[in-house]
């Protein structure tokens, strides 16, 4: 028997019960993202940063508050916080600041989560490192969005702060999306997702559909993801046009995760580091 009741993560011990706000496209993906194993990039990220911080004489060691932008579950904001720093997390889902609220206090980490649209967010104080990790930026499918946020990151950061983010590429999302099918089998989770690439408008849609085991049945739940592709000359023009340097591009290689290596024509995803 198959209940296409929508997930969702509650406030109370099981993730699974009535549907998300319509309007949350995390809504019911929250409940299962760490199932997926989808924390693991921000893992990755936070270990990468460990070496590339020290590559900047000024970076933001100074200021020990830090900004991770698209929060999601929490994952790097709680890395960050038991390094020692000063840590706050912005996200646009409420359901997925429900996870992070809810894995900081089983972890005892005071970190602040709030809810706000990453193209008007602001801060209370200027911070000294902002991080946006696992191609959140390739939501804003509109380069006028993408301009916005980059003006809230340029206003948000310290005279001597760092932008450090990751972002798929045209080329990336072309080779990865376009067409391509996954099944995973995680315990009694079932994920299956359909990717779809448009060269004419730079999307890729994925839709994902999931099963998880609820006692002798399983919930269904169907989300749409759109992401738009940006060329680094893309990238670099938008960070100028907001008023930040950019200082670095790094490539991030398959199977590997992020790099010193330089980025190519055919580099998928892209780490780009920029200051005030």
């Amino acid at each position: 028997m198959i209940d296409t009741t929508m997930l969702t993560y509650p406030r109370s011990p099981h993730p699974l019960d009535g549907p998300p706000p319509a309007t949350d496209p995390y809504g019911a993906y929250a409940a299962v993202y760490d199932v997926q194993g989808q924390s693991r990039w921000s893992e990755r990220m936070v270990a990468f940063l460990c070496d590339l911080l020290p590559r900047y004489e000024d970076a933001p060691v100074r200021s020990r508050r830090v900004l991770d932008l698209a929060c999601g579950t929490g994952t790097a904001a709680l890395r960050f916080a038991a390094q020692g720093y000063d840590v706050t997390g912005i996200d646009g889902s409420a359901t997925m600041l429900d996870v992070a609220r809810q894995k900081a206090g089983e972890e005892g980490a005071a970190i602040r989560f709030v809810r706000q649209d990453m193209r008007a967010f602001t801060v209370p104080e200027p911070v000294g490192l902002l991080t946006c990790f696992y191609d959140s930026l390739n939501y804003l499918t509109d380069p006028a969005d993408l301009a916005r946020t980059f003006a809230c990151m340029r206003a948000a950061l310290a005279p001597d702060g760092l932008a450090v983010f990751d972002m798929n590429t045209r080329a990336g999302l072309a080779a990865d999306w376009n067409g391509n099918c996954w099944v995973q089998e995680i315990g009694e989770t079932y994920f299956i997702q359909q990717a779809e690439w448009d060269a004419d408008t730079a999307l890729a849609t994925m839709t994902l559909t999931c099963f998880v085991r609820l006692g002798h049945d399983y919930r269904r739940f169907e989300e749409v993801h759109t992401e738009r592709g940006y060329t680094l000359d893309e990238i670099i023009a938008a960070l100028e046009a907001a008023g930040l340097t950019p200082l670095d591009a790094f490539a991030c290689l398959p199977r590997i995760g992020p790099t010193f290596e330089p980025p190519g024509e055919s580099t998928g995803r892209v780490v780009l580091v920029a200051r005030p």
